[in-house]
């Protein structure tokens, strides 16, 4: 933050956020907001009133920025896809829990290639997530619609119930199934 006064009577405070725009907050009222002033910067109390102030744009801070929009567009695909991912793991899921085998190929491996792909990006999810609740405390964003958000939320349950389909797959038939399916296997 920099606040300069412009002669006497006049105060302009300057803001600046890393995420927000640049915000010039003026003040062009009588002496005794100088005073008021002078009164906080010697360490004094004050009867400082903030509604004298005045909210003023910067050139070239008008609304949403080009990186704002982008970011956001940016949430919103990877929230939709993130979504998607999480139902198709979670019927591969369902599936490796009531068969024990996972998603058949289906025409030309592409049902696969999608529950192969959907793995990966729950998989992106989660460890987007944790690497960013560990350098900043808290996790994804919620994004536009709070897609983002829903996405991951539901992955971490996704690992939850991909541990449990694991273990009772294991239980079950002793082993858990390769990603590939193997030749002559049981879900070849």
């Amino acid at each position: 933050m920099m606040i300069s006064m412009q002669n006497r009577s006049a105060l302009t405070v300057v803001t600046t956020f890393p995420d927000k725009p640049l915000k010039v907050l003026s003040s062009k009222s009588s002496s005794k907001s100088s005073a008021s002033l002078r009164a906080r910067q010697s360490g004094r109390r004050s009867s400082f009133s903030s509604s004298s102030f005045r909210i003023v744009r910067a050139a070239g801070a008008g609304g949403k920025g080009e990186e704002e929009k982008e970011e956001n567009s940016v949430e919103l695909y990877a929230g939709i896809a993130g979504l998607l991912s999480c139902a198709v793991v979670s019927y591969s899921l369902f599936t490796l829990k009531q068969t024990g085998c996972g998603l058949p190929a289906g025409p030309g491996g592409l049902v696969g290639a999608i529950e192969g792909v959907s793995y990966l990006g729950v998989a992106g999810l989660l460890g987007a997530s944790a690497y960013k609740k560990t350098t900043t405390g808290s996790g994804l964003p919620a994004g536009p619609f709070a897609l983002l958000g829903a996405a991951e939320g539901v992955a971490f349950l996704l690992l939850v119930a991909g541990l449990y389909v694991s273990v009772a797959h294991v239980l079950e038939y002793g082993y858990i199934p390769n990603a590939v399916p193997v030749e002559g296997g049981k879900c070849a």
